[in-house]
């Protein structure tokens, strides 16, 4: 009886893949290719940055699915990426303004437009930008919220153990919702060395407020939540980070709701297994596509704005020899 339906069973498989086989037909993909103006364009309140108060704009082109770039690094760019000369915009005029009626003019320099000014930056502020090259006229709005602090931070010894038998760091820490707005926040880690230098850190966070990300199964360099379940309290939180470390920077960014959906849907494209294009591969199907956030009218790309907060803390020699 088994062997029956054994035989059976290879008999329908060989016959679903002869049928397949004949359904297989090769057709052009046809590249539906527009040019048009990428924007990028992410400024912060940060006192511990230098040039903090300046904005800074790259304009490039866009292109196809069909065209290939590879990693590597470029000058005054995020690290990662190379991306020809020809790529880049540098014949457009943009403006900044506060209250989307007096526009200042950035002044352009290398590959990017910037602004500079003191106090220019300001939390609780709108900020708007204007893009103009040719026939083509470009906007966008952001907001810089309000500065949340980080209180009560301490390392305790409630260690966690993952599943590969790395030991990390229980840190514990307050935030206090303090704006009767929707609040959007991005939350990181970084582990101190002995010669105090500063490395990002994976960690673990089991909170409830964290949905979008699977930080209760896997680490993660940084997670995005909002104040839905908190709004106008204090919320306790905690991480899990590298145990031998001899101190941590705890960085909570109070984001602009735009900068909260390009974050989201960047989760969601590394975290895709089906990407129907990547700067690394180019256009791979099958895929299903994701779809990027852009806040850009008449254009692509993200302008968008946050305000950070720091707060160090070092372990204690008996904690970090256990």
């Amino acid at each position: 009886m088994k062997k029956h339906l054994t035989i059976v069973f290879l008999t329908t498989i060989t016959s679903f893949f002869l049928s397949l086989n004949s359904c297989v037909e090769i057709v052009d993909i046809e590249d539906q290719y527009i040019e048009g103006i990428s924007v990028n364009s992410l400024f912060s309140l940060d006192d511990t940055l230098y040039g903090r108060d300046t904005i800074k704009v790259f304009l490039t082109k866009t292109f196809g699915q069909f065209e290939r770039y590879t990693f590597d690094s470029i000058p005054y760019y995020r690290d990662g990426y190379n991306i020809e000369e020809n790529i880049f915009i540098t014949n457009a005029e943009v403006y900044i303004s506060k209250d989307s009626i007096n526009f200042i003019k950035l002044s352009q320099k290398n590959r990017y437009y910037y602004y500079y000014q003191n106090n220019f930056i300001a939390e609780n502020n709108n900020y708007y930008i204007k893009i103009t090259k040719d026939s083509d006229i470009l906007y966008a709005k952001s907001y810089i919220p309000i500065k949340t602090h980080i209180l009560f931070p301490e390392i305790t010894s409630n260690n966690y153990i993952n599943e590969e038998n790395n030991e990390y760091s229980e840190i514990k820490f307050t935030i206090e919702d303090i704006d009767n707005y929707n609040n959007y926040y991005r939350l990181k880690v970084y582990s101190l060395s002995p010669d105090s230098t500063k490395s990002n850190s994976s960690f673990y966070c089991f909170s409830p407020i964290i949905s979008n990300f699977n930080s209760s199964q896997y680490s993660v360099n940084y997670v995005l939540f909002t104040d839905e379940q908190f709004k106008n309290q204090q919320i306790n939180l905690s991480v899990y980070a590298n145990s031998q470390a001899i101190g941590y920077i705890i960085e909570l960014a109070g984001i602009s709701k735009e900068l909260y959906g390009y974050y989201s849907a960047l989760y969601s494209y590394y975290s895709s297994t089906e990407a129907i294009f990547s700067l690394e591969t180019g256009f791979s199907p099958p895929g299903n596509p994701i779809t990027m956030y852009t806040n850009i009218i008449n254009g692509y790309g993200l302008f968008a704005g946050s305000v950070i907060c720091r707060d160090t803390i070092y372990a204690t020699r008996d904690s970090i020899n256990q």
